[in-house]
């Protein structure tokens, strides 16, 4: 057809026809082409036999030369591997016409109707998945011997959404994208005003693609077959672990998670429990802050001065200077005299690209479309941010001309990115504290080098950060993770203005400055800011589900904390939950990864790591 395209196709996928336990003394090897197709109907994985008769099957011991990759109690590592390629030394099968035979084994179905799909562990042999539908049929386990299972599951990620089970490493959830129900959520929270469409709600709207670790938006679909915790929400992370005892064998038709030959299924405990004596310090002063400093005017440690800054922020007095080094303005390395010459070159680069968009003339412009509905938009946002503070209030206050300017040279700093809603809400604070135009600028970019993820096309930042908030509330309150299931309301999508903004509408200006700059530090693990946003919904899980709250309804409810959540309280708990998380047992990968910790499969003894030094 005119129309269909072909985003993979591939040669040498078999299927394994004779079951574990099935009295055949060997694997049925079935061999067929796999593609993955979009037409006028959709996109469809199709997957059809080429074999002429009976599935291909070993041959007799007087010809096992030729077949001494398969025996009838294992398989002999004896192939050449190149990743997860597997070359077989066989009998290459027939292209004509299948037979009935072969014909019950044909795949084919739309990727709307995929549910899971589970994919074995490559350096176990060759790699093999299973797909499951939504109408719980399990399809018939499709083995790579020639590879190309990273390939397929690279274009699929284009056409669905998927996160990785945190119970089960190898499992893949493929998450349905409500697009009402986010619309929903920008209206409730209230993102930008009375705008019925928004710059970021058309990024955020429109078709994406997500990676397999889980760079997606979350609805838990934890009611798969494979899951055999499901009916032990009190028990979680399960993780497959290589058998040293026996050679793996690849798996069959009829696979379930207890039965894959090469592992089997540990569960750890409940995380340890949650210390309760982690309390916060007064913050770092002019007089402490000044002893930090040589000679030559070089931070002497800068370990300690951010450990000093967690734990009870800077003074108010020396926030214009600390911030600078937090945000990568000033090396922490720097002197005295390196900042002067810094700053002076900062100044020259500042003023160079503001003459690029000041330059542009009236004509220029009309011509230069996107340039125009950028600086329109930039206009709009300005005239309303932070309108009520006293720095930003009243008709014609030289500060908001001063936000509009920063962020127009930014668009020339970022071309690509440019300037996105939701950017003068993080400006405002830092211009604020800076009430310097260059300083506030650099200052600004340091913030977005670490934040650009949020606003980007794709927004997989955003899709990731939400997928990670799920997966830590899933880990840490499984009881709440699954009445959010029930009430739809697992998509976290109540968290976006959190995530998107770092926090900045749900404080007052003092402490979501105290809140910044304790994220700024680091520590005591990445993605610290994901841990606030778990300890603030775990305040609020009584109230929700006391009172049956749906989704709608929990987007009101977080709507209106507003400016009533104590920020000394939130960066306390955090850090109990780091703590907490930190001396598990067992931590499962894709919680490891999110705070840049170790994946301990088991401790080699009682003692519970040891916590980051951050007193």
């Amino acid at each position: 057809m005119a129309d269909e395209r072909i985003f993979f196709e591939r040669d040498g996928v078999f299927i394994h026809t004779a079951p574990a336990g099935s009295e055949e003394s060997h694997d049925s090897l079935l061999e067929g082409r796999l593609m993955l197709y979009r037409n006028s109907d959709g996109v469809f994985v199709n997957w059809t036999p080429h074999v002429a008769d009976a599935p291909l099957r070993p041959q007799t011991s007087a010809d096992h030369n030729d077949w001494d990759i398969v025996t009838t109690v294992g398989y002999h590592p004896r192939f050449q591997r190149d990743d997860e390629s597997v070359t077989l030394h066989g009998r290459r099968p027939s292209r004509s016409k299948s037979s009935p035979a072969a014909d019950q084994y044909k795949i084919h179905f739309d990727v709307q109707q995929l549910k899971s799909f589970r994919r074995s562990n490559p350096s176990l042999g060759w790699s093999h998945l299973i797909f499951i539908l939504r109408d719980e049929t399990t399809l018939p386990a499709l083995h790579f011997h020639k590879g190309g299972s990273k390939a397929l599951l690279q274009e699929l990620s284009h056409h669905i959404t998927v996160k990785r089970s945190v119970r089960d490493q190898r499992l893949f959830l493929v998450v349905d994208h409500d697009a009402a129900a986010l619309e929903k959520s920008f209206n409730e929270l209230q993102m930008f005003g009375d705008d019925p469409v928004t710059d970021i709600l058309s990024r955020f709207s429109r078709p994406y693609s997500t990676t397999l670790g889980g760079f997606s938006f979350v609805t838990n679909l934890i009611r798969d077959a494979f899951d055999p915790t499901r009916a032990r929400p009190k028990e979680v992370a399960t993780i497959p672990v290589k058998k040293q005892t026996e050679a793996p064998m690849p798996g069959v038709v009829g696979f379930s998670a207890k039965e894959e030959p090469g592992f089997e299924v540990i569960t750890c405990a409940e995380p340890s429990a949650r210390p309760t004596d982690v309390s916060r310090s007064s913050p770092l002063s002019s007089t402490q802050w000044s002893q930090c400093f040589d000679r030559d005017g070089r931070v002497v440690d800068p370990v300690q001065v951010k450990k000093l800054i967690f734990r009870g922020g800077v003074a108010d007095d020396i926030r214009q200077e600390a911030w600078k080094f937090l945000l990568e303005y000033y090396p922490w390395t720097s002197t005295a005299k390196s900042r002067v010459d810094i700053r002076k070159a900062k100044t020259e680069d500042y003023f160079r690209m503001k003459l690029q968009w000041k330059s542009i003339s009236a004509d220029q412009e009309n011509k230069f479309s996107s340039f125009k509905e950028k600086k329109h938009l930039v206009e709009k946002d300005v005239t309303r941010t932070d309108r009520c503070h006293p720095f930003y209030e009243g008709e014609d206050n030289p500060n908001v001309q001063y936000l509009f300017d920063i962020l127009m040279t930014y668009c020339m700093h970022n071309f690509d990115l440019g300037y996105v809603q939701g950017m003068s809400d993080l400006l405002s604070p830092i211009f604020f504290v800076m009430q310097d135009e260059v300083d506030a600028f650099w200052c600004f970019v340091g913030f977005m080098n670490h934040v650009h993820e949020n606003f980007a096309m794709n927004q997989e930042g955003i899709k990731r950060q939400l997928s990670e908030v799920a997966s830590l509330l899933q880990f840490l309150s499984p009881d709440f993770n699954h009445y959010l299931e029930s009430s739809s309301a697992d998509n976290m999508y109540f968290c976006f203005r959190w995530l998107l903004i770092v926090f900045k509408r749900e404080f007052n200006f003092p402490d979501i400055m105290r809140l910044w700059e304790v994220v700024w530090t680091g520590l005591p693990c990445k993605n610290f800011h994901l841990l606030i946003c778990v300890g603030i919904l775990e305040s609020q899980q009584e109230t929700i589900m006391r009172q049956r709250l749906d989704f709608t309804e929990i987007l009101k409810h977080v709507n209106e904390l507003a400016f009533r959540i104590n920020v000394e309280d939130s960066l306390n708990k955090a850090e109990a939950i780091f703590l907490q998380i930190q001396r598990c047992a067992l931590i499962p990968a894709c919680i490891a990864e999110t705070l840049g910790l170790e994946h301990n499969e088991a401790q080699q003894d009682d003692s519970p790591p040891s916590s980051p030094d951050v007193s």
